[in-house]
């Protein structure tokens, strides 16, 4: 690999290190049950963690994925097969819920960096 294509790695994978806006160092997924229930319920993300929500494309229903907690803001009907996402940038707890299936809760804990 010549000096230019190795500084080039070497840059791109310093962004991801860094968790620069726009990467994501890793990702935690929460996917709907057929049981009306997130799974898992609880995650524990770092800085530049992605939280990703999933509708199962064999789900027999839709979903919602909205903020329960006053510290962030999120309405996101899911129907099945469909995904939404959040990068949580500040320390926290962060509550959720199906605002179709009440019991269908769960909580994004943001750890300090």
């Amino acid at each position: 690999m010549n000096g230019v294509k190795r500084t080039l790695v070497a840059v791109a994978a310093g962004l991801l290190v860094l968790g620069v806006p726009g990467t994501s160092l890793a990702r935690e997924v929460i996917k709907a049950t057929d049981d009306n229930r997130w799974s898992p319920d609880f995650v524990h993300v770092s800085w530049g963690e992605k939280v990703v929500w999933k509708n199962p494309a064999d789900s027999p229903r839709e979903h919602t994925v909205t903020a329960d907690s006053s510290n962030w803001s999120k309405n996101v009907v899911l129907q099945p097969g469909e995904r939404t996402s959040k990068v949580f940038k500040k320390r926290g707890i962060y509550e959720f819920v199906c605002s179709f299936h009440g019991g269908m809760t769960g909580v994004v804990h943001r750890a300090p960096q």
